[in-house]
């Protein structure tokens, strides 16, 4: 998919992580995120945003959709830029 050089170790763990069923796949990719950046400080306004967006989904009050139809979308766009 991304046009970039790996070495055959990260080549080799891409293939078994594509390999994995669709939510292993998901929750390995989200937990990789999430230790990649968590030693990078959150900007002030950035964390305030995040928690109004929280307490939106929390009350009820915001429209959300489903990440694999987000994926599609993003990847999509992606495709209509080349």
């Amino acid at each position: 998919m991304y046009n970039m050089r790996m070495n055959a170790r990260a080549k080799q763990l891409m293939d078994d992580v594509l390999a994995l069923p669709d939510g292993e796949k998901e929750q390995f990719l989200d937990e990789l995120a999430i230790r990649v950046h968590e030693d990078e400080p959150v900007d002030p306004v950035w964390a305030a945003e995040i928690e109004r967006r929280v307490l939106e989904v929390e009350n009820g009050n915001a429209g959300l959709s489903d990440a694999k139809d987000v994926h599609k979308r993003a990847l999509a766009a992606l495709r209509d830029r080349r």
